[in-house]
């Protein structure tokens, strides 16, 4: 009870040294000073006195010639003297925390996962017609009608989860797999040209054959029929046959080809002058910090920032960017001839590569070198063929359509 008593009313422990130490004790004793905790350390005591008698023992120390040091200050008067100072701090602090537990109820990030087709550009443009977006309350957001919405308006999403962590809204996503379509090889089919050309090449192992070697047909005419007539030895028609149409067949195109460098070309040179351009976003705001910054004819920007967060999950609409200029100089700069032909002759390598990915082989190369002022040119005329037809699905519901007579003839050729 005395301790708490102490404490209450402030009290600090002095360390009392000298040879006079145990004659002021007895005087402050007899003054009715309450002295508590008293301990002897060699050649000095140490005791707890209140803060008012402390302060009236200034001629007692005097008197026995003693001196007196504070050890330490205890006590609630200490205390509140002591957050007294730190008023401010805590003040701050309080701010501080109530602004975090308020920013804690919008949206400061929009994390997108698992989309491959879908562009984070078109699902933030999409949330926005929902009137979602920084800023938003999270409250506001119903994770399972924004769901249903999305499965509706966006076919090729067959799985979404949206929900809330922190400050963040995630969004994970699953698309439906894309594929070429491939028709089965059970199916109905008939083979269409391609390209204009001249077949060069036609073996037919299933369906009929509508053209032949030497041709020339266009693009889109039916090459291979998968619908078979099935006719009496009077030719006479009793039925059609649907087949799956398989061939090997070569269409020989030719195509003019030309391309072109300039001798004259450019040169990016940096020079030793660059600088970079402090910002900071408060929500949709930008705030540049000037200085004085040159100004250059030609530079190149790149420019990035960087959202604050204070944990996983936890962004606060703070964001510090900046942006560095580097300036450059341009000049022209004379290629040799040799050096332009070989990137001509690579360019026409990689063309030729991108069209046998497509089925297409060059089978003649006519081309050569000329010049036009301070052009370079690469021109002539290139000899391809093409093996692979436009494969089409027949409709099972045609072969009715030719029994019945509605259809064109079989025979004629015409497109179908």
């Amino acid at each position: 009870m005395h301790s708490f008593l102490f404490y209450i009313q402030g009290y600090v422990r002095i360390s009392v040294q000298g040879f006079g130490a145990t004659r002021f004790i007895n005087i402050c004793n007899k003054r009715g000073f309450r002295l508590r905790d008293l301990e002897q350390k060699e050649d000095e005591y140490e005791l707890n006195i209140l803060i008012w008698d402390y302060k009236k023992i200034q001629d007692i120390v005097r008197k026995t010639k003693v001196k007196v040091v504070i050890v330490k200050k205890c006590g609630l008067p200490f205390f509140f003297v002591k957050m007294s100072c730190q008023k401010f701090f805590v003040l701050g602090a309080i701010l501080c925390f109530a602004g975090l537990l308020y920013m804690s109820r919008f949206i400061w990030a929009i994390k997108i996962d698992g989309n491959v087709s879908l562009t984070d550009e078109v699902i933030l443009d999409y949330l926005e017609t929902k009137e979602i977006s920084m800023g938003s309350k999270l409250n506001d957001v119903d994770a399972e009608s924004l769901e249903k919405s999305f499965r509706k308006d966006f076919d090729g999403i067959t799985w979404i989860s949206i929900g809330q962590e922190g400050t963040t809204l995630t969004i994970d996503i699953k698309e439906r797999d894309v594929r070429v379509y491939e028709i089965a090889d059970d199916s109905a089919t008939s083979l269409y040209a391609p390209c204009d050309g001249v077949i060069t090449s036609i073996v037919v192992r299933s369906g009929l054959a509508k053209v032949k070697t030497g041709d020339v047909v266009t693009k889109g005419q039916l090459i291979v029929d998968g619908v078979l007539p099935v006719a009496k030895t009077d030719g006479t028609i009793l039925d059609y046959n649907l087949v799956h149409s398989d061939a090997d067949v070569l269409v020989c195109y030719s195509e003019t080809y030309e391309d072109s460098v300039s001798f004259y070309q450019d040169k990016k040179t940096y020079t030793q002058d660059s600088f970079t351009e402090y910002s900071f976003r408060l929500g949709n705001k930008i705030y540049q910090m000037y200085w004085f910054y040159p100004e250059f004819e030609m530079e190149e920007v790149s420019e990035s920032f960087y959202q604050l967060q204070l944990w996983e999950h936890f962004y606060l609409p703070v964001w510090f960017g900046n942006k560095e200029h580097k300036e450059y100089e341009i000049s022209k700069v004379k290629k040799e001839q040799k050096e332009l032909e070989g990137q001509l002759y690579e360019n026409l390598d990689l063309f030729l590569k991108s069209l046998e990915e497509k089925g297409v082989q060059n089978i003649q190369k006519d081309v050569k070198i000329s010049t036009s002022g301070s052009m370079l040119i690469l021109s002539g005329e290139l000899m391809f063929t093409n093996s692979r037809m436009l494969e089409e699905e027949i409709d099972p519901s045609i072969r009715m359509e030719f029994i019945n007579g509605q259809h064109d003839s079989v025979d004629n050729g015409d497109e179908r």
